[in-house]
């Protein structure tokens, strides 16, 4: 099963500038979420950003990049609508999008592991 982990940062912040990068715990904070879905064992982790600064922190970290289109890089654009137009543009599509936010750092490994755990073994035996 080809499940990706997308993790999606625009630059443009206006509550927070710059919060997706912003340092907590010796580290910025988009590190923390592509850092537990790599050691959960995620094959692929893509950080769809409009930011060259959050791109080269996030591939420095071990992640794809996806350099997103300025049209679903706004601050009124829905994460649906940035789903919709971005994960379309992945090959090979993958069968599951597990989506991380950068902005929850406290989510470990273990929390990924277990929710691949319960879609693979939940939704796709009923099928």
């Amino acid at each position: 099963m080809n499940i990706i982990a997308f993790i999606p940062a625009r630059g443009g912040s206006r509550s927070i500038p710059g919060k997706n990068i912003k340092t907590l715990g010796g580290k910025p904070l988009i590190v923390w979420s592509i850092e537990s879905a790599i050691k959960a064992g995620v094959q692929r982790v893509i950080v769809n950003t409009d930011s060259a600064e959050i791109a080269a922190i996030a591939s420095g970290a071990g992640a794809e990049i996806m350099m997103r289109d300025l049209l679903f890089a706004k601050n009124n654009t829905s994460m649906f609508e940035v789903l919709k137009n971005e994960v379309s543009k992945i090959m090979p599509l993958p069968d599951a999008v597990l989506l991380l936010q950068a902005t929850s750092p406290f989510r470990k490994s273990v929390h990924i592991r277990t929710a691949i755990f319960y879609f693979t073994e939940n939704f796709l035996t009923q099928n």
